[in-house]
């Protein structure tokens, strides 16, 4: 810095002779070092007057800003100052402390007085990084028992909700379950992402068939339940077959409910018991006066001239029907009331000349 040194002489046309060879009225100077000024008046009359003076150099003060050079976009940094007693920063703040968001990369200025009234500047520069760009699997549908595979990039760290702290991973949840990653990139910055698992529902196949039993060469009726699609394991995918016995035998089926295109699974199979005999009975049947398998009858090639009965118990072991026509058949009522619905047991005897005499026995379900 430089400093003006004035002369205070008032005799007019007097003769100034300063240490530094100049000799007008004031002198400016710029010492690297403390140092003495004198100057030597003299009057028209010849007479002189001597004066020094001492120019104390002072150091800058020393300064220094201290904080966060590097943040993550939306975050904030804290900057101090030290070295003075005065702060200014060029964006408006006027304390040693200066806490900023900038949204893009952005140099800080700070003037500082010191105790002497010294005035230096200094500079910092608050890099600003942006969050990690994530790039994550998308929401995905599976079926109920299978897995998911999950996967994200973009950054060097990765941990999701579920504990795990790799960037992929392998997910069987048991419901719709939402998996969120919170990942970290080389600046230590992080951002977060979600990525919904849906489960549907398999579905839940079953067989019915109207016979468990049935004599060899009779016919029974398979009906598939509880899925939108089916497939047999003859290669059938009606939601009905017929199929006439000679062998005892299992029948599979494959039944698929597809949503969202996907098909979930499940499997079911019955087996069906073929035996040498005349008489084969139905396992249910639906009294409700719809006019579909409103009664229950054995069913079989007997003579005339044989000797049959059909006796039918409920669950407490009461006889609550009884015939000897193999052409009669339950309607479902017991004293004129309707039975109700439940597991009913069931004895057949038949009794030919022809044909050996047989006895079967079984259960029926009424349902209305």
């Amino acid at each position: 810095n430089s400093i003006t040194i004035y002369s205070n002489n008032d005799i007019p046309n007097s003769t100034l002779d300063w240490s530094n060879g100049d000799n007008t009225n004031s002198i400016s100077v710029t010492p690297t070092s403390t140092q003495s000024y004198s100057l030597i008046a003299t009057s028209p009359l010849g007479c002189s007057s001597y004066d020094t003076i001492e120019v104390a150099l002072v150091p800058l003060p020393t300064m220094e800003i201290s904080g966060d050079t590097l943040i993550c976009i939306g975050t904030n940094a804290s900057l101090k100052a030290g070295g003075g007693v005065l702060y200014q920063w060029n964006n408006g703040i006027n304390t040693d402390t200066n806490n900023v968001t900038p949204m893009v990369t952005t140099v800080y200025q700070v003037t500082i007085t010191d105790n002497n009234a010294c005035v230096a500047d200094t500079f910092t520069t608050v890099t600003v990084a942006n969050l990690p760009i994530i790039t994550i699997s998308n929401d995905t549908v599976i079926c109920e028992g299978t897995n998911a595979n999950l996967k994200a990039t973009g950054g060097i760290s990765y941990e999701w909700n579920n504990g795990v702290n790799t960037a992929n991973q392998t997910v069987t949840p048991i419901n719709s379950t939402s998996y969120y990653v919170t990942v970290k990139d080389i600046n230590t910055c992080e951002d977060s992402a979600k990525v919904l698992v849906e489960i549907l529902d398999n579905p839940i196949a079953s067989i019915y068939s109207n016979y468990d039993t049935i004599c060899r060469a009779g016919e029974v009726t398979l009906t598939a339940n509880g899925g939108m699609s089916y497939k047999w394991d003859n290669g059938s995918t009606s939601h009905i077959i017929k199929e006439i016995a000679n062998t005892s035998k299992r029948f599979s089926l494959l039944a698929i409910n597809t949503q969202q295109l996907t098909n979930c699974y499940d499997t079911a199979s019955i087996y069906l018991v073929v035996e040498n005999c005349a008489v084969y009975v139905p396992t249910a049947f639906t009294p409700n006066g719809d006019g579909l398998n409103d009664y229950f009858s054995a069913k079989g090639i007997i003579s005339n001239t044989a000797k049959f009965t059909m006796i039918i118990f409920n669950r407490y072991g009461h006889k609550i029907y009884e015939t000897n026509d193999m052409n009669e058949s339950w309607d479902g009522l017991f004293k004129g009331e309707p039975a109700p619905d439940g597991v009913y047991a069931w004895i057949i005897q038949v009794k030919e000349d022809s044909i050996e005499s047989y006895e079967i026995t079984g259960t029926v379900t009424l349902l209305r």
